[in-house]
């Protein structure tokens, strides 16, 4: 949870008010308090990578003890949560070890050996980094285990004194030699919780993303407070939408940010991996604030927050489904309507495969071996073509219930060869084959019988991965199939004057959004820029500004920009997806 920042130094949200959590119902908490997080983890045994796409390691704060909030959580994602969050209060010393209530409501809920817990370092009470790292108050800290191991927690994940890179907690290293007091600090208390019998706890360390300014105008560094690595099990990184960047109102530009901060995204990946750990991330979320920093609804957000943690080494990361007196963060809330259906259609069980190992965080999309192979050839040989566009596009995808087939239309350019990955899943099964690439007649084309359950279910989502060739960039697309018809019309996409300017109609029926992906190649490598149009009354209209910093790569591109304009067939769920393809600018 953060403090209030200056512009440009911050990006995850701003709290001030004391944490919550671990009182029965009916007691009384103080006004403005912000709910801390206790994260339920399954299975994390031990550290390791992220097994499956990053649906499967999803968790929730939704309230404190609210065990009925996490499950009402899960059931409009679609799937069963794996993971579980809260906060222990931090009001005085008896508030952090008295959290029996708390613990036992999320092990009777089913979470106990995967339970996640947000631990204040010191009460608003008082206390001081000196007298921690003294060993002052280990006994707290004994307490607290000894409660944890008797209420079936004893294996639970520990977030001891969280965003401490921040000026907003008691325990913040924002004091004269607050690194190394903080890491001392953070040696008694795992050394002390570690000794009490029955315990195997695991301890995250956890900054926040963008680190808080000092008075003499430096920014703090969480590096300094490293405790050792005998002393860490998870690095975590605590990310919200929001900025105080004069481009706060650019999702894209935001995201850019979030990557290049003091202690952001990319200095979280490079510090875990240089000390052999897993990363998290406890806290993240949309941001709708009062102040006007927040993201508001940020589709693109969701996404790219999916991406990354798809292709970095996460054990856990935690939705922060909630409000506090700066704001509303919760992605179900009502504020953040598209983030919200872009949330279950990616973090759903029928969400993008993490296994292609194609995209990759920041919008970028990695050409396959096939592909960066022949880029490699063309630099060789002098070639001045690079690789162009797959031009893939879907123009019929669906399950037919009485003939109990699966068809797949998909035209592709005539230079692509080789095959495509198609996957379906449909009424709980799911398939794969390949599909040979038709050259003569530019199509991917399928008819397949599938099983009677499936047929019945008339509605799947199926996935098409095409690989590449020595002349084609690799293409993937996931979307639904369905008897109805979305009918997507689509107009050449075109920038103007640093606008991306897109519109077209669609079925009367169809609801949600319309995606225009933007992809071209710079060097070896392909990126992906992706904005949404929303669908009214059978049309969609897009006109968005586009950053200079994204068009500044654009003109740097090797060869053509391409569009994609999809309707990914999701809502209503009778509808299926339909892809369109075309060029928006020549090569360079």
């Amino acid at each position: 949870m953060r403090g209030n920042a200056r512009p440009g130094g911050t990006s995850s949200r701003a709290g001030t008010g004391a944490l919550r959590g671990s009182r029965a119902p009916g007691s009384r908490h103080r006004l403005g308090t912000v709910l801390v997080a206790a994260l339920l983890v399954v299975g994390i045994s031990a550290p390791c990578a992220a097994q499956g796409a990053p649906g499967d390691l999803l968790g929730v704060y939704a309230g404190s003890g609210n065990t009925g909030a996490a499950s009402a959580f899960g059931d409009r994602v679609g799937r069963k949560l794996t993971f579980a969050h809260d906060f222990i209060d931090k009001d005085t010393w008896a508030a952090v070890t008295d959290m029996s209530w708390m613990a036992g409501r999320w092990r009777d809920a089913g979470y106990a050996g995967r339970f996640v817990l947000t631990v204040p370092m010191l009460p608003d009470s008082g206390g001081t980094l000196a007298a921690g790292a003294a060993g002052d108050y280990n006994g707290h800290f004994r307490t607290l285990a000894q409660t944890l191991v008797a209420h079936g927690h004893g294996s639970a994940v520990l977030r001891i004194g969280s965003e401490f890179n921040g000026n907003w907690h008691l325990w913040t290293i924002n004091v004269p030699n607050g690194g190394a007091l903080y890491a001392a600090y953070w040696r008694q208390i795992v050394t002390t919780m570690r000794s009490v019998p029955g315990a195997n706890f695991r301890f995250d360390w956890c900054p926040s993303n963008g680190s808080a300014w000092t008075t003499d105008s430096q920014q703090l560094e969480a590096e300094t407070a490293w405790p050792g690595d005998a002393y860490v099990d998870y690095v975590g990184l605590d990310v919200y939408d929001q900025s105080w960047a004069p481009w706060k109102a650019d999702p894209v530009a935001r995201w850019n940010e979030f990557l290049n901060l003091k202690n952001g995204l990319r200095w979280h990946a490079a510090f875990a991996a240089a000390h052999g750990k897993p990363m998290t991330f406890p806290e993240w979320g949309l941001a709708d604030r009062a102040d006007g920093h927040g993201g508001g609804d940020a589709p693109y957000f969701v996404e790219q927050m999916y991406w990354w943690i798809a292709s970095h080494d996460v054990a856990y990361h935690l939705y922060f489904e909630s409000h506090d007196p700066n704001g509303e963060y919760g992605v179900f809330s009502g504020r953040f309507p598209q983030a919200a259906q872009r949330f279950v259609e990616y973090f759903g069980p029928n969400g993008p495969s993490a296994a292609s190992g194609e995209r990759t965080a920041g919008g970028r999309v990695t050409l396959s071996r096939t592909a960066a192979s022949a880029a490699g050839r063309n630099a060789g040989s002098g070639r001045r073509r690079s690789a162009e566009a797959a031009k893939l596009s879907i123009s019929r995808a669906r399950i037919m219930q009485r003939r109990r087939t699966f068809e797949l239309l998909a035209p592709i350019t005539r230079r692509a060869s080789g095959a495509a990955t198609v996957t379906l899943h449909a009424a709980g099964r799911r398939t794969r084959f390949a599909a040979a690439v038709d050259s003569a007649r530019g199509r991917i084309a399928v008819r397949r019988r599938v099983s009677a359950r499936q047929a019945r279910a008339g509605t799947g989502i199926v996935t098409i991965d095409y690989r590449g060739d020595a002349d084609t960039q690799p293409s993937a697309v996931r979307l639904r199939a369905a008897s109805g018809k979305a009918r997507l019309r689509a107009q050449r996409p075109r920038i103007e004057s640093g606008r991306l300017r897109a519109r077209g109609t669609i079925a009367p029926r169809a609801h949600g959004v319309v995606r225009i992906q933007l992809v071209y190649t710079a060097g070896a490598e392909r990126f992906v820029r992706e904005l949404t149009a929303p669908i009214r009354n059978g049309r969609w209209k897009l006109d968005s500004v586009l950053s200079p910093a994204t068009l500044a790569h654009i003109n740097r591109r090797d060869g053509t920009l391409h569009a994609y304009t999809l309707f990914t067939g999701y809502l209503p769920a009778r509808i299926g997806g339909e892809m369109r393809s075309a060029q928006v600018l020549g090569a360079r």
